[in-house]
């Protein structure tokens, strides 16, 4: 028998801290009679709830395997779509000889949207869908029984409509993007040529989990065998003819794609950015919408190629004032400060390296009596400072002035 404290427990494993402290705040407020009513609708239905996988695959006889592997024992039902493999992906399902794997063929079409929902075509109404891509691997240690007390307990709260989204990782940083991934089939289908979304008529409560997944196709070599950036940049660009006022399409852009056209992506930005694109950047004339924070990220980054660093400095603010949580908002405020502090420092270090070229070296010594250490510990300053650290190795051995070395007291331990 599941009580209501089992319930809240198994939600704070899962779910993201601000997710779950607002459904904690609901539990805990339901009367004695809510909460009895909470604990029958979970514990008559957890078990009858239906968990099928929906997977597309084309041409990856060395990875599909792991992600079926992955994601087995959460699955009632594991629904693979083949897109059109060419090599072994094929025969590498069959010799599983899984009874819950339901194989079936769908030419590609470049339409991600239309393929996922071929894909979900056949999966039961009732039926909750997991989406993992074949590239993709489950990271969370999660069991069938978890996930089901999870989708029940959230179904009763907030009815059919709920999408939980996960935490997807690539491993070439701390970061993650949160996709939608489980759903009810129920009324929703998939939009958009690429980087589809999830919709349905009535309206869609996304809740973030810390369900996580690790996704190996942004490696360079799976990059190339699809050739994503140019498919993934020009069915983006598509979405934006197709929808041209919704931010969504422009807050996924490749940045080095968006670098390439300057004026127009800076137009773009204005246009989803800004309340009045005449009075500029400031956290008053912010458009209020679900992807201000991609977006403002997306222009930083963009200013950071095009080396705006004050721009991107003032983006980093906004953001920070917007996002006083957000590490990347820390990161964008004072990376174009540091940009512009480390010209500066190169800027200085030329001059006095000039300076110093053209002193006659004959009669420096009588005419400021004293060597020329203090000015070569300056000099061992900046270009620490400027991340050089082989040439100071060599100028700090030659120092002698007692007033020098004192100078470079740091210096020396961080060299030694």
């Amino acid at each position: 028998m599941i009580n209501t404290q089992e319930i809240i427990l198994n939600l704070e494993k899962y779910l993201t801290y601000e997710q779950f402290n607002i459904l904690k705040n609901f539990v805990e407020n339901l009367s004695i009679i809510e909460k009895a009513k909470l604990e029958k609708y979970v514990n008559e239905n957890y078990m009858k709830t239906n968990i099928s996988t929906c997977i597309m695959v084309k041409n990856q006889e060395n990875k599909i395997i792991e992600t079926i592997k992955s994601i087995e024992h959460i699955s009632d039902n594991i629904y693979i779509t083949d897109t059109g493999s060419i090599d072994n992906t094929v025969k590498e399902i069959e010799k599983l000889n899984n009874d819950k794997i339901k194989l079936s063929y769908s030419p590609w079409q470049e339409n991600f949207a239309l393929m996922r929902n071929i894909s979900i075509n056949t999966v039961n109404d009732d039926d909750w869908i997991l989406i993992i891509d074949s590239d993709e691997t489950l990271k969370t240690s999660l069991t069938q029984k978890s996930l089901k007390l999870i989708l029940t307990s959230l179904k009763y709260i907030y009815g059919n409509r709920i999408i939980l989204t996960a935490e997807i990782y690539n491993g070439f940083s701390s970061g993650f993007t949160r996709p939608q991934r489980i759903f009810s089939k129920k009324d929703n289908y998939f939009y958009g040529l690429v980087h589809e979304e999830i919709r349905n008529n009535k309206g869609i409560r996304d809740i973030p989990t810390k369900i996580s997944f690790f996704n190996s196709g942004v490696a360079s070599s799976e990059l190339k065998k699809f050739n994503k950036i140019n498919r993934y940049n020009e069915l983006l660009n598509n979405m934006l003819n197709i929808e041209p006022n919704n931010p969504r399409w422009f807050s996924l852009m490749d940045v080095n794609e968006l670098t390439k056209y300057p004026i127009k992506s800076e137009k773009q930005f204005n246009k989803f950015l800004l309340i009045n694109p005449t009075e500029g950047l400031s956290k008053s004339n912010i458009i209020k919408s679900k992807y201000v924070k991609e977006l403002l990220l997306r222009y930083a980054s963009f200013e950071f190629n095009l080396k705006n660093y004050k721009k991107v400095s003032l983006i980093g603010k906004i953001g920070l004032e917007l996002y006083p949580n957000n590490t990347n908002m820390i990161l964008f405020k004072y990376i174009g400060k540091e940009v512009i502090l480390g010209q500066k420092y190169n800027e200085l270090l030329q001059k006095i390296v000039k300076d110093e070229q053209s002193i006659d070296k004959n009669s420096s010594f009588e005419e400021s009596q004293q060597n020329d250490d203090l000015v070569s510990a300056l000099v061992i300053k900046l270009l620490i400072k400027l991340g050089e650290y082989s040439i100071p190795k060599k100028i700090i051995k030659n120092i002698s002035d007692p007033m020098a070395i004192d100078m470079l007291e740091k210096e020396y331990k961080l060299l030694n």
